[in-house]
């Protein structure tokens, strides 16, 4: 897994509801992923759809993915090609999700503040080292722990609960 990811910011606010950014309706988990491309996060900014390009980062305030995040949300995320998400805080079932989809994240509570909208950054998500290419500043946050790394390295749970019956027995 490359854990450095380098792309300009969509920045969010706090207590943003996955499936209310997309207007989700139940029949769109079957939905083809470029359908779902054109309605990332259309209820929070109409021309986010056009803009967003692969390798884009989501930068969000407290308690980002509050609510259900349903299939269509995920595919969206992937049909875009947002490439990580930092957040202040993440509600813990949208965080764990994150992890066991293979999607990298970060909290740092200081994130909103040090980055404005369309900034250019990279990102270390396995260190925590963040640089706003932009504006010249680095910072770092705490990184993920270990097993969740792991997790992700082998590309979400299930991924990972294969690996280890076929490397060790069980997990």
């Amino acid at each position: 897994m490359d854990w450095i990811k380098k792309g300009k910011v969509w920045k969010f606010g706090d207590h943003l509801v996955p499936d209310v950014a997309i207007g989700w309706r139940g029949e769109m988990d079957a939905w083809k992923q470029e359908d779902l491309a054109k309605i990332f996060m259309i209820n929070v900014d109409p021309e986010i759809p056009k803009k967003v390009k692969k390798g884009d980062l989501i930068i969000a305030g407290r308690n980002f993915g509050y609510g259900r995040a349903h299939g269509a949300f995920w595919e969206s995320l992937s049909a875009v090609g947002i490439a990580g998400i930092i957040a202040k805080s993440f509600a813990t079932p949208f965080f764990k999700s994150c992890i066991g989809r293979g999607i990298p994240v970060l909290e740092c509570k200081t994130i909103t503040e040090r980055v404005s909208q369309e900034d250019e950054l990279e990102v270390d998500f396995r260190t925590g080292e963040i640089k706003n290419l932009t504006t010249g500043e680095h910072f770092k946050t705490e990184p993920l722990p270990d097993f969740q790394i792991e997790v992700m390295e082998a590309g979400g749970f299930t991924a990972y609960i294969k690996h280890k019956l076929n490397n060790k027995g069980h997990p």
